[in-house]
């Protein structure tokens, strides 16, 4: 067992987490992050096997990452983490770094709620933390910093907005131990229906690069339900980056998730952005 300090783990990027540029996507790199957490908790002593056992476990109720440079597939990956902090013995913050060969490829912070296990992932209810699993997750300083979205300088007025949307059923085998749709597959359907409508313009998705991501999980989704994905350009970033704001709901219109994810392509330019979201600037 290791101490709860930085902890510096070695990953790889799965084959098929390459898109056909042979570079990560978004979604894929925050799957890297949570299998970061994922071995820092087993490091500590805190398998899955023991979460089941002792009936607990973490949820993510936010996470933030900024994208340092792509990651192309076979390098080599260096991964620190370390838990920053706990709120009321239930929520902690956990900080990831992912490196290769000393170049920084993606921050996060991630928000993570301890919870008691039940049946469904509907089940799942805040509990404050053991005292023994406490003592295993100590906070450490790391760099002292958190991370944080760019800000929005050229602002789209909501009145001009143009929503576009994508409805699908949640499929059974895309639960995830808990019972309910993993928190990465979130940025996943963002990306996709983004792409959707930029390859309805004549742009092609697979040149997106991703800069930066922000969700807030408000409830979780299961197999089955039938859910709507709605997208929006926002504006852009001083770096001339588009922001799109999305909002995740059950047809019913009960929302499970809100995020913002900062995206370019290669030779793109706020015109580019505007006329693929039917928009004119």
């Amino acid at each position: 067992m290791v101490s709860q300090a930085i902890q510096h783990i070695s990953l790889r990027l799965p084959r098929h987490c390459v898109s056909p540029r042979q570079v990560a996507r978004a979604g894929d790199i925050w799957r890297l992050c949570q299998e970061a957490a994922v071995i820092a908790a087993d490091n500590v002593g805190w398998s899955g096997e023991r979460f089941i056992a002792e009936n607990v476990g973490f949820v993510v109720a936010r996470m933030t990452v900024i994208h340092g440079r792509e990651l192309v597939y076979g390098q080599p990956i260096a991964a620190h983490t370390w838990l920053a902090d706990w709120q009321r013995e239930t929520i902690s913050r956990r900080e990831v770094r992912l490196e290769v060969g000393g170049e920084p490829v993606a921050q996060a912070s991630q928000q993570w709620i301890h919870v008691g296990l039940g049946l469904k992932g509907e089940d799942l209810k805040q509990r404050r933390a053991s005292v023994g699993l406490l003592a295993d997750f100590s906070p450490s300083i790391g760099d002292g910093l958190g991370v944080f979205m760019p800000d929005i300088v050229d602002v789209i007025s909501t009145m001009a907005r143009i929503h576009h949307t994508m409805k699908f059923q949640v499929w059974h085998t895309a639960m995830d131990p808990f019972g309910h749709v993993n928190h990465p597959v979130y940025v996943d359907w963002c990306d996709e229906l983004t792409a959707r409508i930029l390859s309805k313009a004549g742009v092609d998705p697979q040149n997106v690069v991703p800069v930066a991501d922000n969700l807030r999980f408000r409830r979780a989704l299961m197999a089955g339900e039938d859910v709507v994905v709605n997208t929006e350009l926002q504006g852009f970033t001083s770096a001339g980056d588009a922001v799109l704001g999305h909002r995740i709901e059950t047809v019913q219109g009960e929302l499970a998730a809100q995020a913002v994810t900062v995206r370019r392509f290669f030779g793109d330019t706020q015109a580019d952005w505007a006329q693929a979201f039917g928009l004119a600037l």
